[in-house]
């Protein structure tokens, strides 16, 4: 299948799977269509699609550790209530390989060899391919749906990133990953706060996103995503664009909110702040780049930019989601060339042929590809608009 990727995946490369240590880091997951056939020397199993995934291990900060629930069990107590604890000793030799009692070693600190696929770890989707016969079926959101959920149940799993994902890929991940969190009662109540507090809207002040997407009815966000394992910058946007489909179509228009947090509207107020703390999020993700601009009309003006240009994007996704919830329901008899289920990641370059293309509006250009997405970041912003 390798060559498969190669013929397919721009800009894709061969796994280095010689270790033999690397290659148990390495898992396959494939999609079969099986058909019955009357002759036993032939397989009646078709392959459809594959992807694949690499465990590699993550720095186990007290976060990491809290949130896979590693975190190492407390000693017996010496207040008195317990006998004193004696911490065990660390051995050397294998106690199981003495012949006799005398010469077993006493309990040693560490009993077990290390598995190093069991530790707190990022299991991290890399290539991930639907074969042009089997495209437009929703296939590949089946396959990363399978994938995901698969990976959210291991406990040792921190979070589900992927890498260098396409454009179509990005379209079909932001389905699979809205309808999964909206299954969530906690993310499914998140609605945008129609009041902020004076003092927080201060020139001064930083704007208060975790309020305005979600703290004012006292869901944690943070503790949200770590549940769900879906990395910062992708849980971000989802939150942004759920947000966004709480907010009535009629009250979505800059120019419904040029009193700001003054409308009377409480639906206006929302998407002000709204767009608020979008801008917060890519402001603090393009910060290097747009503090360089000396002019400061110049800067709004990219920031402007790139936050209609978000908004157009998730407006899009809406779309796509009422037409892919049509279709489940039969109203659609087919989704349709221009599905946008994705069928490839790893270099994220491959993209399907249609007529037209949205116009992207970017705040920098395209960093090196190992900027990964899954990156630490301290804003934990999503993917970058492109300029």
């Amino acid at each position: 299948m390798e060559i498969l990727v190669l013929l397919y995946i721009e800009g894709a490369s061969q796994l280095e799977l010689d270790e033999v240590w690397s290659l148990e880091r390495w898992t396959l997951h494939l999609v079969y269509e099986v058909t019955p056939l009357d002759n036993s020397a032939a397989s009646p199993y078709t392959l459809a699609g594959f992807s694949t995934s690499h465990r590699y291990w993550v720095f186990p900060t007290l976060e990491v550790v809290r949130a896979t629930k590693s975190l190492p069990s407390p000693p017996s107590s010496t207040n008195g209530d317990t006998t004193t604890y004696a911490p065990p000793r660390l051995e050397i030799a294998d106690p199981s390989s003495a012949d006799s009692q005398e010469q077993r070693s006493p309990p040693r600190l560490f009993k077990d060899a290390l598995d190093p696929l069991s530790v707190p770890s990022r299991e991290r989707i890399s290539q991930f391919m639907i074969l042009p016969p089997y495209q437009s079926q929703s296939l590949g959101s089946k396959l990363y749906t399978t994938i995901f959920n698969h990976y959210v149940a291991l406990p040792n799993i921190y979070e589900i990133p992927v890498e260098d994902p396409s454009e179509a890929f990005d379209a079909m991940r932001d389905y699979a990953d809205i309808l999964y969190l909206r299954s969530i009662p906690e993310f499914a109540s998140l609605t945008v706060a129609s009041t902020v507090p004076a003092e927080s809207l201060r020139k001064d002040a930083p704007i208060p996103r975790d309020a305005i997407l979600g703290g004012h009815a006292g869901v944690d966000v943070d503790a949200l995503r770590r549940q769900t394992k879906i990395v910062a910058r992708q849980f971000n946007r989802m939150v942004e664009l759920h947000l966004l489909s709480t907010i009535p179509p009629l009250h979505r228009s800059t120019a419904r909110i040029s009193r700001k947090a003054k409308s009377s509207n409480p639906a206006d107020r929302q998407y002000y702040f709204w767009r608020l703390a979008m801008k917060a999020r890519i402001y603090a993700q393009n910060r290097d780049v747009l503090d360089q601009l000396e002019d400061a009309s110049e800067k709004v003006e990219k920031l402007e930019d790139a936050v209609n240009s978000q908004e157009q994007e998730y407006l899009e996704r809406l779309e796509g989601i009422e037409r892919r919830r049509r279709w489940a329901e039969g109203e659609m008899s087919s989704m349709g060339s221009k599905n946008e289920d994705g069928t490839a990641a790893h270099g994220g370059r491959w993209e399907r042929s249609t007529n037209t293309k949205r116009k992207r509006v970017v705040v920098e250009e395209d960093d090196e590809d190992d900027d990964w997405e899954d990156e630490d970041e301290a804003d934990g912003g999503s993917k970058r608009p492109k300029v």
